[in-house]
């Protein structure tokens, strides 16, 4: 059984492709990103916090910031870390569900900066590292005891308005910006890259020996999509 699920361009639908068959999901979240962990399909959305959906048998479960402590309830994206823990990034805070309760991280517990607004968030899959794309303060990366800030004054990060992130096993992250800048850096050099326009998100996917990375841009008012190929 195959199983595809979508997020369309006005992020209002989800539909899984089973069999030859189209199941909507739901149509009245605005839906922001999509992970899959074994059965369950998790969701961030705009105001609604975090769905957890169980593919199978199409039931749901909701957090809220009131109901289950969510840093907030306007989630940008979401990632599952290698012990198979949920993060999600939002307008305040970072969240983690570890299979019982949400763990919110902000700066009263934290290095994260007070009142921050948190744009993108992915996993090392090697090392287990959060990263942590941030509004106008740069990267973020947690080994699960420390919190490092990287900015554009301390590394070669060229923005700190950092509007994706997405970190392959070979270890290169690769970094958007709104500024028409796309960045790589491998843990020893910072990379720029042909710039396709503000970067929306950024996904990958193995194809021989190389990555194919997916740019989501917009310009006006228009969606674009841009392919890289990477050997790193």
């Amino acid at each position: 059984m195959k199983n595809l699920v979508f997020l369309s361009i006005f992020l209002l639908f989800r539909f899984s492709y089973t069999q030859n068959t189209w199941k909507e999901f739901t149509h009245d979240i605005y839906a922001t990103s999509l992970e899959f962990n074994g059965n369950d399909l998790w969701v961030g959305t705009y105001t609604g916090g975090v769905y957890k959906w169980d593919i199978t048998t199409n039931t749901y479960t909701k957090f809220t910031r009131v109901n289950n402590g969510l840093a907030n309830n306007q989630i940008t994206d979401i990632a599952i870390d290698n012990n198979g823990d949920v993060w999600a990034s939002s307008y305040y805070g970072i969240s983690r569900f570890n299979g019982t309760e949400w763990i919110t991280y902000n700066e009263t517990n934290s290095g994260l900066p007070a009142n921050g607004f948190f744009l993108a968030i992915d996993v090392d899959p090697i090392t287990n590292n959060i990263w942590i794309g941030s509004y106008l303060s740069g990267l973020y990366k947690f080994d699960g005891y420390n919190w490092e800030n990287i900015n554009s004054q301390n590394s070669g990060l060229s923005d700190n308005l950092v509007t994706s992130v997405k970190i392959t096993e070979s270890e290169t992250l690769w970094i958007g910006h709104s500024g028409f800048t796309t960045q790589s850096f491998n843990g020893f050099n910072w990379l720029n890259h042909q710039p396709f326009g503000s970067v929306i998100q950024i996904k990958t996917s193995k194809l021989n020996n190389g990555v194919y990375f997916i740019k989501l841009n917009i310009k006006g008012d228009i969606y674009t999509e841009k392919f890289i190929k990477s050997n790193s």
